[in-house]
């Protein structure tokens, strides 16, 4: 996806509140599934870690089909992390930039909370 600190503002994400509903608008038939944006790719393999680990960090998984976000969910439970189902494509906006979670390392209790 985008990040404008590293890639410069793009204009197919100007005025959109998520650059999701830009990639789901221009792939109308895929089952599209944020997540991992706020965690850096350097920590995915330093920081993942067994089920029932408590310092097991947590990552939002949203989405518009259920079944596409269980399947991403198992993928980030295999690599370590607890999966958080956010819901819908649109509550990837409570993890962009600037948000709690996407500065925070939450465990799956404080993923929740901060989602609810």
């Amino acid at each position: 996806m985008n990040w404008p600190p590293t890639d410069g503002v793009h204009g197919d994400f100007h005025g959109e509140s998520l650059s999701s509903a830009v990639i789901q608008k221009q792939l109308s038939t895929a089952r599209l599934v944020r997540t991992i944006n706020h965690i850096g790719y350097h920590e995915l393999e330093e920081e993942g870690r067994p089920v029932g680990d408590p310092q097991r960090r947590a990552l939002a998984v949203a989405g518009d089909d259920a079944e596409a976000r269980r399947l991403v969910a198992d993928v980030i439970d295999r690599m370590g992390y607890d999966p958080v189902d956010a819901g819908s494509l649109v509550a990837a906006t409570q993890f962009e930039p600037g948000t709690a979670i996407f500065e925070g390392h939450l465990r799956r209790d404080e993923m929740e909370r901060q989602l609810a």
